[in-house]
């Protein structure tokens, strides 16, 4: 009687098991999100307390946003390196080195964001009223110091992305979401709009604390350190800089899109938010999940030179991709206004509301498959490490969002911000996938042709 040997389960098998884990725990995140933007919106509709919450928002949120993705595409390739050449301890030495790094230089990038903010608030809100200004102004202040619990929580993150602790890196988004929507549904009444602004404080803080807490339970203890001369903090330096700078050109296509709405009526940020948020809620899962989960296994495929199976894990991943998200968007588009209506059409948010956020929200969707495509590309992009990739492409977007915004917002209002928005990420697909393909074919496609 012979007894049979299990199979290893293929790459693409592990990455498909792993986004599904993801998903599940991204989407119950997810829906507490949708929880609080429905209190918001019931609460206080299209309201300028909501305009300007939206905008002294936006800023920490992208920054946390941009850092915790430049820290993914950055951190888990040279931690996988670190980690097969010099051994777990070596790894976690390096993570705790980051860790403290990160979180002096954004103390120092918050408070900067805090003291700066009578500078720029006035320029970002545009058309805003003096008293919507000054509401804006104080929850930007309150907001600035989220950047040292959310750079911190991307490092812990990152570390364990790279030990394939998908579960706990999924779940933590889940204590922001809880302390803004929590301190909105009890303390609204007295502080207003004042009152998301601290839960959402009280939330980044709270989950830098529980990931240390997680890590440490695994057995994945972090000690704390702080060299500036170390080897691995400056491999991780070089690919970190052109990554954030990526990030950063890239992501200033939400700020372009914020101010363009604040110069059109009354109401346009809150419609453009509120339209991106049905968007983001089947895609932020299916993006978070595939992003989160292809990370480490392309990472070592690289580490390992073997740039056969690198290409075809990506052509199959692209497949995949195109496979599920069309069919998805064309639903999506079908039934925008029934979905609009459903999610938001109670309390003030009137009739009105509903067909405008729809028309945004269509124009929105056009951008799902290739939002998708790109992330799986620039995840391959990170394992490479040919990151300067992300800040040519970045550039190109940031020209092209500008250009197509002065000119659909013309005919179309801010739904044709949301349009400029898709073909940005078509742009953006197009261009990094032929790189990439250019570069894996100047390489040896096997271990054996590399050795």
């Amino acid at each position: 009687m012979s007894l049979a040997v299990a199979k290893p389960r293929s790459a693409g098998r592990q990455i498909l098991d792993a986004t599904i884990l993801i998903a599940c725990v991204t989407g119950m995140v997810r829906l507490l999100l949708v929880g609080r933007d429905l209190a918001l919106s019931s609460r206080l509709g299209t309201s300028d307390a909501v305009d300007a919450f939206l905008v002294a928002s936006a800023l920490p949120l992208f920054l946390v946003s941009v850092l915790t993705s430049a820290f993914a595409g950055a951190v888990i390739p040279s931690v996988i390196r670190v980690r097969e050449s010099e051994g777990q301890q070596a790894s976690l030495r390096m993570l705790g080195n980051l860790a403290t790094i990160a979180g002096l230089v954004l103390a120092l990038v918050s408070l900067l964001v805090a003291l700066a903010a009578p500078l720029y608030v006035p320029w970002i809100g545009g058309e805003f009223s003096p008293e919507k200004t000054r509401l804006t102004l104080q929850l930007q202040v309150l907001l600035a110091p989220m950047l040292v619990a959310g750079g911190i929580a991307g490092i812990l993150k990152a570390g364990l992305n790279a030990e394939k602790r998908f579960f706990w890196t999924a779940l933590s988004p889940a204590a922001p979401a809880l302390g803004s929507l929590g301190f909105f549904l009890l303390l609204e009444p007295v502080y207003g709009i004042h009152s998301m602004a601290w839960g959402l404080l009280a939330g980044a803080t709270l989950e830098a604390i529980l990931l240390a807490t997680i890590l440490r339970r695994l057995g994945l203890r972090i000690p704390i350190a702080l060299d500036l001369t170390s080897p691995a903090a400056r491999e991780v330096g070089r690919h970190f800089v052109p990554i954030l700078a990526g990030a950063l050109l890239m992501g200033m296509t939400t700020f372009v899109n914020q101010m363009m709405a604040a110069r059109l009526d009354s109401g346009s940020v809150a419609a453009l938010n509120y339209a991106n948020k049905i968007i983001t809620l089947p895609q932020g899962i299916a993006v978070t999940a595939l992003g989160m989960a292809v990370v480490p296994f392309l990472s070592q495929m690289a580490a390992r030179r073997d740039f056969t199976a690198l290409q075809s894990t990506i052509r199959q991943g692209l497949r995949g991709v195109f496979a599920v998200s069309v069919p998805g968007t064309l639903l999506l588009i079908a039934f925008s206004t029934p979905i609009v209506r459903l999610v938001f059409e109670r309390g003030l948010f009137s009739a009105q509301d509903t067909e405008l956020v729809a028309r945004v929200q269509s124009c929105f969707a056009l951008q799902i498959p290739f939002y998708m495509a790109s992330i799986f590309v620039v995840r391959a992009i990170s394992a490479l490490q040919i990151n300067r990739l992300l800040v040519m492409g970045s550039a190109i977007n940031l020209a092209v969002n500008i250009t197509l915004n002065l000119l659909l917002v013309r005919v179309l209002g801010v739904a044709g911000i949301a349009l400029s928005t898709s073909c940005v990420y078509l742009v953006s697909f197009l261009f990094l996938y032929g790189n990439v393909r250019r570069h894996l074919a100047r390489l040896p496609q096997n271990l054996e042709a590399a050795a």
